[in-house]
């Protein structure tokens, strides 16, 4: 955020309605913040399902998250994404232990 501080500040001082047309630093800006909320807000209830409930999360999920990273580290290779893809894989294997532990017990 500290990174995009001038440019938020500057898509306030213009006014909030529409103060990003045109301008695509204030647009980068917005973005950034914004899909970082986001994941803020996925991220929490995740969480908190896995530590109450002792769940684990679906696999698919798992491959859809690696993926997602995947491509964002072959568009910015210097970017974070390759940190979120190692949660991703983590997921997978979680899942792959859980199965693993399922078939033992219908066995």
């Amino acid at each position: 955020m500290l990174l995009f501080s001038l440019h938020l500040v500057t898509t306030y001082s213009a006014g909030l309605f529409n103060g990003i047309d045109r301008h695509l630093d204030r647009g980068f800006a917005f973005w950034f913040v914004f899909a970082g909320l986001i994941m803020i807000i996925l991220g929490y209830p995740m969480a908190w399902a896995l530590r109450n409930n002792d769940i684990r999360l679906p696999k698919s999920f798992g491959y859809l998250l690696a993926g997602v990273c995947l491509i964002g580290v072959l568009l910015i290779p210097i970017g974070g994404f390759w940190l979120v893809s190692v949660h991703g894989i983590y997921i997978v294997v979680q899942a792959d232990k859980e199965h693993q532990v399922d078939t033992q017990l219908i066995n």
